[in-house]
This record gives C-alpha cells, sequence and structure tokens, in this order.
C-alpha cells in the first residue's frame, strides 16, 4: 500500500502516508517517509519533524530528516538543527545533509560546531552542507578542516571554501597559505583566485610583502589578473 502511494506522486496521498508515518509497522513507516520525501509537500513538513524529535528507532529518524531535506521547508530547520547532536551518527549525517539541502544561514552555526563531530562521515557532511549555503563565516573553520586526518573530509573542505570565500575572508586564506601541508597551501590559493572584485587588492597589495615567496607570487599574480578584467 505504502509502494503505491508512493508511485502516486501527488499530494492527495500525504495525509494518507502521514497517518501511516505517525501510526503504523516499522517497515510501513520507514517507507511512509520515503514516500513523502519524493513527493515533497510541505504539508508533510509537521509529521516528520515530529518522527525526527520523538522516534526511538534510529534508521526512521535518519528516514525523516532525509526526506526532511527533500521537501526543503524552512519550517523543518529547527527539528533538523536538534538532530545535529543525536546520538546516532547516521542522523546527524542526514540533518547536515538536509540542512545543505534547505540553504538556510540559521543553520550555519550549529554546522560550524559539527565539524568537530567524532565521526567523519558526519564532518564530511557538513562541509558540504556549508558549501552550499555559501556563507562568508565558514570560511576560517572550512580552512581548519583542510588538515582533518580523514582524506574525504578535505576534500569537502576545498570544494566548500571555494564557495564560501568574501574578500572579507582574504586575511585567513593567505595565514593559511603559511602552513606546510602543501594541500592546505594550494587549496587555498586557488579559492583566493576565486575573489574576482578590485576590492581585494588592497589585501593583495600587503601580501605582495610577505616573507613567503608562494605568497607574494600568488599575491601579484591575482592582481595583475583583477586589474586586467576589471
Amino acid at each position: 500500500v505504502v509502494e503505491s502511494l508512493g508511485r502516486i506522486g501527488s499530494s492527495q496521498a500525504v495525509p494518507a502516508l502521514i497517518n501511516i508515518v505517525n501510526d503504523a509497522s516499522y517497515r510501513e513507516r520507514w517507507a511512509a517517509a520515503y514516500a513523502l520525501g519524493r513527493i515533497r509537500d510541505r504539508q508533510a513538513v509537521a509529521a516528520l519533524a515530529h518522527c525526527l524529535e520523538s522516534e526511538e528507532d534510529e534508521n526512521m529518524r535518519r528516514a525523516a530528516a532525509e526526506a526532511l531535506g527533500e521537501i526543503g521547508d524552512a519550517e523543518s530547520v529547527p527539528a533538523l538543527i536538534s538532530a545535529l547532536t543525536d546520538p546516532g551518527w547516521f542522523v546527524r549525517w542526514a540533518a547536515a545533509h538536509a540542512l545543505g539541502q534547505i540553504h538556510d544561514a540559521a543553520a550555519v552555526p550549529a554546522l560550524l560546531a559539527l565539524l568537530d563531530d567524532p565521526h567523519e562521515k558526519v564532518r564530511w557532511a557538513t562541509a558540504e552542507a556549508l558549501g552550499k549555503l555559501g556563507d562568508s563565516r565558514a570560511a576560517e573553520r572550512l580552512i581548519a578542516a583542510l588538515n582533518d586526518p580523514a582524506w574525504e573530509v578535505c576534500q569537502a573542505a576545498a570544494r566548500a571554501l571555494h564557495q564560501v570565500c568574501r574578500v572579507a575572508t582574504i586575511p585567513a586564506l593567505i595565514e593559511a597559505m603559511r602552513q606546510r601541508n602543501e594541500f592546505v597551501r594550494r587549496t587555498t590559493a586557488h579559492a583566493l583566485r576565486r575573489i574576482e572584485t578590485p576590492d581585494a587588492i588592497p589585501y593583495l597589495m600587503q601580501a605582495i610583502r610577505s616573507e613567503e615567496a608562494f605568497i607574494r607570487a600568488i599575491a601579484a599574480e591575482q592582481i595583475v589578473h583583477l586589474r586586467t578584467v576589471n
């Protein structure tokens, strides 16, 4: 029955699916949550948020978080932020991923704290989410995440950093280029090159006076580029 309702793909099926999420066997509730995510009707947000906050089963909480991400309604943000501290790492992972899908800046402080999560999959999802949000407040923490012991987290942080850099983040990028870690140096240099505004030139002029040859070269290259294109 649940599979049939999900295949309908219509808002007409939502009330019945909500009833199943609230009161049915585990297998049916799990399938109903995913069906609601596929339909993407905001009518389901309250029921899924309640499931995320009160359900005892970890897999059901994860299913609720993933469905809320698919629906993408800002009303679910408070429940998803609360789920970032869930005891189950898979739930935290799903909540971070969902917040990245919703693009609500209210989630940024909680996501920044989650970059210290003990599970690498959660840190990875968090870095990805911060990149999707594109908030410059994340720049310094993402630079720090370039040194994460898990390579996949480093890669996610690098991708995210390219989305959050603004003029105000230039000092942090330049400071990061002093590190011995070659991946960090190259990634932050690449992020610096993505700041395509002449407002960056005063910061770059200061960087030219650095004792680090690598920093001087990158700064000079970017100044020439910005003066050419602007």
